[in-house]
């Protein structure tokens, strides 16, 4: 995520607004595993998960009732440690 900030919170504003909205369950499954595959750089996954972002996935992952979000809500939480 080699941005400049404003570049870098308009992303990070997109993908926060795909992942939190009522929008289809395939799309929101998307938006994570693309979400999921920028988290592996070290400096992204420190950015990232000091961000609202976090707290977001967070709340997601006890809120939903559907397996498969659940599943990937906590995988990409997971990636966002393991490369912190």
């Amino acid at each position: 995520l080699e941005l400049d900030q404003e570049s870098l919170e308009s992303f990070l504003s997109m993908i926060y607004k795909s992942v939190a909205s009522s929008s289809s369950v395939s799309e929101r499954l998307n938006v994570l595993a693309y979400f999921g595959g920028l988290c592996k750089d070290s400096n992204s996954a420190n950015i990232l998960i000091n961000s609202s972002l976090m707290h977001m996935l967070v709340t997601k992952l006890r809120g939903s009732k559907i397996a498969n979000l659940k599943t990937h809500f906590a995988g990409v939480i997971g990636i966002l440690i393991r490369h912190a």
